[in-house]
């Protein structure tokens, strides 16, 4: 598979608060892909559904699970597939 931001997402072990995230991860995005990303989060905004001017990733994400049994969400985030297609 060709460079891609990844990310994991775990289950938090113990909520200090109500508010508190159900889950926690790190995205890792490969050095190769910064050129990509920045170009794309210079692109011109759109507007959200609240009407607020934002820049898009797409992220798809999977069920997964560890050696040691440990349930986890494994996902890529990417620029979105038209601007890709913009940039060739």
């Amino acid at each position: 598979m060709p460079d891609a931001t990844r990310f994991s997402m775990f289950n938090t072990k113990e909520k200090k608060t109500e508010k508190s995230p159900d889950m926690s991860g790190e995205i890792e995005i490969p050095a190769s892909m910064i050129a990509e990303i920045r170009n794309h989060l210079s692109s011109p905004a759109v507007m959200n559904w609240k009407d607020e001017p934002v820049i898009k990733l797409r992220i798809a994400g999977w069920h997964a699970e560890s050696q040691k049994g440990t349930k986890y969400i494994n996902g890529l985030i990417s620029v979105p597939q038209e601007q890709q297609e913009q940039a060739l």
